[in-house]
């Protein structure tokens, strides 16, 4: 994959540590996590890295490579898995999941990052090169969910990726997105169990995205 982009990208290196579990190992990337406090034109030029990179990622031949599916059989277990919280839930929370999770169309097509955030994409100034890190999520899956993160960053720098991202159905990998993104909370609760701190937010969120949907 490094020969296809000029973006930085990390040589693994599997090793075991002292108390038998595998680690993965890889040199030092040098940046800073991207930001809106960057430039318009550092932004333009990530942006333009980035969608080049996806292009060649997403077009990757997924049979070739051993890694997990996230097809409908993985959504299918996580409604499941959701479900068992339900007992603790707010009535809204629980609607909203029901309707979620019948709308949710996701595919299975493409080798993705699976976790491509600000926080995984750096900067190097002295050089205009982006790197990439954090690849422990890779997955065989939709390619809408390397949008889920930068979407997050702003419409406008989402808009200036997907403009340098050479695929016909933009418009559905957003609407894809968009489906995608609200997933976050319902990870949350499956790692950290359910909270009423953690319900509020998922109440005062889809309370919200109810309003915008009438």
């Amino acid at each position: 994959m490094q020969s296809k982009t000029n973006i930085v990208l990390p040589t693994f290196t599997i090793c075991t540590t002292p108390d038998g579990n595998e680690a993965m190992l890889y040199p030092y990337i040098s940046g800073d996590p991207i930001s809106l406090n960057m430039s318009d034109v550092a932004l333009k030029i990530v942006a333009s890295q980035l969608g080049a990179f996806l292009t060649n990622l997403h077009q990757l031949e997924a049979a070739s490579y051993s890694l997990p599916k996230r097809d409908r059989l993985y959504y299918d277990a996580l409604y499941e898995k959701i479900r068992s919280f339900y007992p603790d839930l707010p009535a809204v929370v629980i609607d909203h999941t029901e309707r979620l999770f019948v709308e949710l169309q996701p595919v299975c097509t493409a080798v993705v990052h699976g976790d491509l955030r600000s926080a995984h994409i750096l900067w190097e100034k002295s050089t205009s090169q982006v790197g990439i890190i954090d690849f422990s999520d890779m997955h065989v899956g939709d390619p809408a969910i390397d949008f889920v993160g930068i979407s997050q960053i702003s419409s406008d720098f989402l808009n200036q990726v997907l403009s340098k991202y050479d695929v016909a159905n933009k418009e559905e990998i957003c609407q894809r997105a968009d489906q995608l993104a609200k997933l976050g909370l319902y990870y949350e609760l499956l790692e950290y169990g359910p909270s009423c701190k953690l319900a509020a937010e998922m109440e005062r969120q889809f309370v919200r995205c109810n309003k915008y949907r009438v």
